[in-house]
């Protein structure tokens, strides 16, 4: 997967660096989790503090636009992002917990 940056922009106002980049790739349309882990590789920020808002995949070609937010706090970060952005590139949520198994009830 090949990546680079179109467009590299501070937005002092929303306290976030704004990122347009341009994903190549061979095989299948990566998934926003491959594309988080590259975009963090190639710019070295901290993935809890980075959202993907747009990927745009282009008709008949193995590439994409992706727009991405890289915040400086968490709190401002909960604060612009809408929920189904937070949901979809897996920020702020917990990992789940692994159940105890039940104990089998001897009669």
């Amino acid at each position: 997967m090949e990546f680079k940056i179109i467009e590299k922009k501070e937005n002092a106002l929303l306290e976030r660096t704004e990122v347009k980049a341009e994903i190549s790739f061979s095989a299948a349309t990566p998934s926003t989790k491959e594309m988080r882990d590259t975009i963090v590789q190639k710019l070295g920020c901290n993935p809890d503090l980075m959202v993907i808002s747009k990927a745009e995949p282009r008709f008949g070609q193995k590439a994409m636009t992706v727009r991405a937010h890289i915040y400086k706090a968490p709190e401002q970060l909960k604060r612009v992002e809408e929920a189904h952005v937070l949901k979809s590139n897996g920020v702020g949520q917990q990992a789940p917990k692994e159940e105890a198994p039940a104990e089998e009830k001897k009669e």
